[in-house]
This record gives structure tokens, sequence and C-alpha cells, in this order.
């Protein structure tokens, strides 16, 4: 397996996920990658329509605060009409950067399949389909799997998972590879005077499975020549290694990051997080563990 990295620079958003879009394809590897890069091309254009309608409808909210002082110092009721119009100008616009930032999605998710493709992609089977369900939406915008209560009452803490990875491709060698991920978000969250600060702890989880190809199988006793053959840094945790004779798998866990949002907005430090480059240097790691472990069936084995 090579390793030819030529993706986007990955660009981070402070707010949680939002957007409720679901890829759900089967292509072989060249038009899986053209189908990666529109979507990016379509999250980019969302991105700076939302940037350009929240930037008029910040004028339009300022004009429409203006207005209504000098209309209220002046007395003049047209300057009251006018507010009105800069008002429901306003309304509209933050409307449309709603209705037109649909596509913007999460980089980081898009990011691990593009790069996923177009580094490996010269090692797969040319024909054989890339089998994609890629989901966009929030990681809390899932029902919560639990629900604590801090020591005051303005205090919760609520816990989500949300599974939103599952890929399955062929390798040139007749073996192959799922990579599902997934996001587990514990929330704290606190009523203040005017707002709710929220504190999110975010963890990525990747799962790595490897079938030999026809004619070989894994062997079980060699689970330490797996461990072994792991490379001694990796960005992520692997977490477990479990080889079995027709699947070898391997479980990574990334390092914690968090999202705040206080009076001003959201702020995150998410760098550690899941992302193209991790995600590779897993599943490159986990070929090459469970390649270590490979010897023929006997036969009728399969």
């Amino acid at each position: 397996m090579t390793a030819r990295l030529h993706v986007p620079q990955l660009v981070d958003s402070p707010a949680p996920p939002h957007a409720s879009i679901v890829v759900q394809e089967s292509l072989p590897p060249e038009a899986m990658l053209e189908r990666c890069v529109a979507l990016h091309t379509a999250d980019k254009t969302a991105e700076a329509r939302k940037k350009r309608f929240t930037t008029l409808g910040a004028i339009a909210g300022g004009a429409t605060v203006l207005s209504f002082f000098a209309a209220g110092i002046t007395e003049t009721p047209a300057l009251f009409g006018l507010v009105a119009v800069f008002l429901a100008l306003a309304i509209g616009l933050f409307i449309a950067r709603g209705v037109f930032g649909a596509a913007d999605i999460d980089d980081r998710r898009l990011h691990v399949v593009r790069t996923l493709v177009e580094v490996l992609k010269e090692d797969m089977k040319r024909q054989a389909p890339v089998q994609l369900w890629l989901d966009f939406g929030g990681y809390h915008r899932t029902r919560a799997e639990g629900r604590g209560t801090g020591m005051f009452r303005s205090t919760g803490q609520l816990t989500y998972q949300r599974p939103w990875l599952r890929m399955t491709f062929t390798l040139a060698d007749g073996s192959q590879v799922a990579v599902h991920a997934s996001t587990t978000c514990k929330r704290k969250e606190r009523s203040k005077r005017k707002y709710t600060k929220i504190k999110d702890r975010i963890v990525d989880e990747l799962s790595v499975f490897v079938r030999p190809p026809r004619g070989q199988s894994f062997d079980p006793s060699a689970q330490a020549r797996a461990r072994a053959a792991m490379p001694t840094r990796l960005p992520l945790r692997c977490t477990a290694v479990r080889v079995k004779p027709r699947q070898a798998e391997l479980a990574f866990r990334s390092h914690p990051g968090t999202r705040l949002r206080g009076r001003g907005g959201w702020t995150a430090n998410v760098g550690g997080l899941l992302d193209g480059k991790k995600a590779l240097e897993a599943v490159m790691a986990s070929y090459r563990a469970s390649a270590a472990t490979r010897v023929r069936a006997a036969a009728g084995a399969e």
C-alpha cells in the first residue's frame, strides 16, 4: 500500500456539524473520487454563501438599529417605514443563509473518505466498487445515551454517540478492507442568566476490518505478531487487535477534542480528532499488521 497525499487542507469549523446530508454510494474508485470532489466543491460554495449572507445580514441588522434610533429622535414617519424594510431584509438574509448554506458539511468527515480514496485508489481493484455510507449529521442530533445531573440543578450532562462512516473496498491483492467511524460526545450544559453555556468533549473511534485474499487466512495464534507489526508512533491510539481466521479487526481512538459555546459563540480545539491523514495511517498499519499473520488456508477452509 502506497501513500500519495494530494487532498486539500482541512479547515475546521468551531460549531458542531449540522448538515442533514447522508451520502450512500457504490462506485468504482475513480468515480468515488469524483463524487468526493463534487461534495468538496459544493461545500466550499455553501461556506462562501453563508459568509456572504451573514455579512449582509449583519449590515442590514445594523441599519435597522440606526434607522430606529434616527426615527425615534426625529419622529419622522418615513424612517419608521425604513426600519421595517431593513428589519425584513435582515430576517430574509439570515433565512437565506440557512437555505443556501445547507450543503455546508463537516470537512473532517469528507476529508477521511477523500484521503482514503485519493491515496489508495492505485492499490484498489479498478472495477471493484467502493461501498460508502457517510452521514454528515451533527453528533448532538441523535438520541442521548445517558443523562447525568450535576451538583446544581442548572447543570446537566448528556452523552451522544453517532456512527457516521461505513466504507468498504477491495485491494488489488484481493484483500477486503472495511472502515467504520463514530463520534462520542459528552456534553455539559449550564444555564446562565441570558444564555446556556455548553461544553462538548468529543472522541472519534475508528475500526478497521481486513479480510484476507481467497486461498489465505489469518493465524489467530499470531495476535502478538500483529501487535508487534504495528508502528510504534501513530496519531491514533490503538485500543484493540483481534485476529480470526477470516478477519482481523483493529480499533483506534483519537485524542479528545473540545467545543465551547459561551456568550460570544462557539470556539473549538479539535485538532486531535479523526481526519484523513490519521485514518490513512490507521488503515495502512492495520493492513500491515494483518499481513504479518497471513497464512495459506487449508483446503476447503474458504
